[in-house]
């Protein structure tokens, strides 16, 4: 299902990068400390680490989230307008919050910093997420964690 999903909104062939590790769940239990922005502030810079052909374009590259289960408290993503090195220039740059809903999938490039936004998750509350990355190849995305 998510491959087709994806394909649907990329507009070309999705398939698993062969060797690497298949998208994933984040799963947050019901614990004060995520009301803070403790998340780590980051690229996903993945592909680096990962064989790729010379066909492959790693400036094609996206993030997804599908959000499956969420606390009554709003849950989301921080995307910074700064895809630089510099740390500090980033956490300065006008950021932008894209508030979940379940079941909707959400699409970025990665290469913008970005962080979990903070969210209460009360007792008996979790914040389930499949989370995975791609890098287009030859007009196929390969998607991989």
């Amino acid at each position: 299902k998510l491959l087709k999903i994806l394909e649907m909104n990329l507009n070309s062939k999705v398939v698993y990068k062969k060797k690497a590790n298949l998208p994933g769940f984040h799963i947050f239990t019901s614990k004060s400390i995520f009301r803070y922005p403790i998340a780590s502030f980051h690229r996903d810079l993945q592909y680096n680490s990962l064989n790729w052909n010379s066909q492959c374009d790693n400036t094609k590259i996206i993030s997804f989230t599908v959000p499956i289960y969420l606390p009554k408290d709003q849950s989301g993503l921080y995307i910074f307008n700064y895809s630089g090195d510099n740390i500090l220039k980033a956490m300065n740059s006008e950021k932008d919050k894209y508030k979940y809903t379940i079941g909707k999938l959400y699409i970025h490039n990665g290469l913008n910093w970005h962080i979990i936004a903070p969210t209460f998750i009360d007792k008996g509350e979790y914040r389930i997420t499949l989370q995975g990355h791609g890098l287009k190849c030859n007009d196929i995305w390969y998607i991989y964690w």
